[in-house]
């Protein structure tokens, strides 16, 4: 499985998306354990360039992309 838009989260985790064939899944690896966790889905994007920001401000993933 393959992932775009890679950030370290503010717990150092890996977070990143995948697509599974009919949307596209933000998880969060834990890179001590190996163990990963799906987070919830992407939305609503027709594409993205795999441009992400993590704001640890307030715990949120930033994604860039369009519905159109």
């Amino acid at each position: 499985m393959g992932g775009t838009g890679l950030q370290l989260s503010p717990s150092g985790n890996a977070v990143y998306a995948y697509w599974t064939g009919t949307e596209e899944v933000l998880t969060e690896l834990d890179l001590t354990t190996g163990e990963s966790s799906d987070l919830g889905v992407v939305g609503d994007l027709m594409w993205w360039s795999g441009q992400t920001v993590v704001d640890p401000t307030n715990d949120t993933i930033l994604i860039w992309g369009s519905t159109d």
